[in-house]
C-alpha cells in the first residue's frame, strides 16, 4: 500500500520503472563503512576463531589500549595475526603464573580456549587462558609459610 507522501499515481509509476516507492525519499549514502570498522577489528581474536580447540601461544608482545569501559591490555603472539584483548580474569590468570609486571610475559607461553561465559546477562562463548603448570614459575614461600621458632625470653605467653 502507498505511502500518505507519495501519490498513488507516482507510486504506480515508479513501480512500473522497476523502483521501489521509498527510493524517492531515500538518503544518498556513500562510502559506507566496514561492518568490522563499526562492531570491532578482525585483528582481534574472539571465540569463534578458537572454536573448540586448546591452542598453545608464546606471547610476543603485550601492549595497552584505551576502551569505552577504560584501558584494557592486549597481547600479540608469536607467528599470529591475531591480538587478544585481555579481561580482568584472563589477566589475573597469567598475573598469577607469570607476575605483576606485564614486559615480564614476553616469551612466556599460555593456552588459549574457549568456554562459556555470562556477558551483560547473556550466556555466550569467551575466550580464556590457561597455564601449563609447567611452564609457570614456581613461586617462592611466602614469608607468612616461614617456621616460627618461639623466642625464649618473650614475655608474651601466647
Amino acid at each position: 500500500m502507498p505511502s500518505e507522501h507519495i501519490s498513488n499515481t507516482d507510486y504506480n509509476l515508479a513501480l512500473a520503472n522497476g523502483e521501489r516507492f521509498y527510493k524517492k525519499n531515500k538518503p544518498e549514502i556513500k562510502n559506507m563503512p566496514r561492518v568490522s570498522a563499526i562492531y570491532g577489528s578482525s585483528e582481534l581474536l574472539k571465540s569463534e576463531d578458537i572454536g573448540d580447540r586448546r591452542v598453545p601461544v608464546t606471547i610476543e608482545s603485550v601492549g595497552e589500549k584505551q576502551f569505552d569501559d577504560g584501558d584494557k591490555l592486549i597481547l600479540q603472539f608469536v607467528g599470529k595475526d591475531k591480538a587478544l584483548v585481555l579481561n580482568r580474569t584472563n589477566a589475573n590468570a597469567i598475573r598469577s603464573a607469570y607476575g605483576d609486571e606485564a614486559d615480564n610475559w614476553v616469551g612466556k607461553d599460555i593456552t588459549l580456549y574457549s568456554a562459556p561465559t555470562m556477558f551483560k546477562g547473556t550466556e555466550t562463548k569467551g575466550l580464556r587462558v590457561s597455564i601449563d603448570p609447567q611452564q609457570a614459575p614456581s613461586k617462592p614461600a611466602s614469608p607468612a609459610a616461614a617456621t616460627f621458632a618461639p623466642d625464649p625470653d618473650d614475655d608474651i605467653p601466647f
